[in-house]
């Protein structure tokens, strides 16, 4: 799957009780007076399958939870929050059957249960919409992927699960790039900086990375002319190379200014490349030797600015 894309939910057969007036509302609410409780026999025999579910194994997933599926479907009916959140053990069963199609369609439905029962607000929404984004993203429905993670993370943060929003806008981010949408993918980038910035500091690994991003978006054409020099260097063509290495630092002072971390590499890179190609002047044997290649900002495998 996906970036990092991917918000994952581990479901689980939840017992449907009335919390009472005075306690807090629960997962699951109670069980609507005109839908009938389960026999004693319906009941033992949805928490057999809830045990055994807990602990199966991949393949054994589906077929256990079409037992389950079948009970609640006739004690509860299919709308109900038990049936959808069964719904999502088929999903993840699909999803290691490697069937997508089956997986977003379960998926979608335990979705469109959750939010008609319990409001787009609810955290088991919201748990059900973000495997759905990337569902839809691995469909390569990358509009709709982008809608629907767009969507995830406005109602995440307006309820300040703002660890589920900002992953979310980080999928915004990766189908924005798969549409060409450089606007938004910036957007997106800097909005996944912004909510991360809440729960963690600017120094962590996550922050960093999607600064990185955003910045390499800002700076895509010093970004560009970074790498080509690198490519010269390690080709031995260092003249070139500090040419162009020079332009790319004027374009990252441009565009992110003097004291941004990669303004400072760009510069950084182009005073050893200056150094050692003095150093080669100076020393005969060295003549024609390649110098150890640069750093590169995006490898070429690597999801970059286009």
């Amino acid at each position: 799957m996906a970036i990092g894309l991917l918000l994952t939910l581990a479901p689980g057969l939840a017992e449907a009780q009335d919390p009472g007036p005075t306690e807090p509302v629960r997962a699951f609410p109670a069980i609507p007076p005109d839908i009938r409780m389960p026999s004693a026999d319906e009941a033992r025999a949805l928490a057999d399958v809830a045990d055994r579910l807990a602990g199966a194994a991949r393949e054994d997933i589906t077929p256990l939870a079409r037992e389950a599926l079948a009970i609640e479907t006739l004690t509860y009916g299919p709308s109900h929050p038990e049936t959808a959140n069964t719904y999502l053990w088929l999903a993840m069963g699909a999803r290691s059957a490697g069937d997508l199609v089956a997986a977003r369609r379960f998926q979608q439905r335990a979705y469109e249960v959750f939010d008609a029962r319990l409001g787009p607000l609810h955290r088991s929404t919201l748990d059900a919409q973000g495997p759905l984004a990337s569902d839809i993203y691995m469909a390569g429905d990358f509009e709709a992927a982008i809608d629907m993670a767009q969507n995830l993370a406005d109602h995440a943060a307006a309820e300040g699960e703002n660890d589920i929003a900002a992953k979310a806008m980080g999928m915004v981010a990766f189908a924005a790039q798969q549409i060409g949408n450089r606007t938004l993918e910036l957007e997106a980038a800097q909005k996944v900086v912004a909510l991360a910035l809440t729960i963690q500091g600017p120094e962590t690994e996550y922050v960093q990375r999607w600064q990185n991003h955003a910045d390499g978006l800002l700076a895509a054409d010093a970004v560009d002319l970074y790498n080509e020099a690198g490519s010269l260097a390690s080709a031995g063509r260092l003249d070139e190379a500090i040419d162009i290495l020079a332009r790319s630092v004027e374009a990252f002072n441009r565009a992110l200014g003097p004291d941004n971390r990669l303004t400072r590499l760009a510069r950084e890179e182009h005073g050893k490349l200056v150094r050692q190609a003095g150093r080669l002047i100076d020393v005969p044997a060295a003549k024609g030797r390649a110098p150890p290649a640069r750093p590169r900002l995006f490898d070429p495998g690597e999801a970059r600015p286009r």
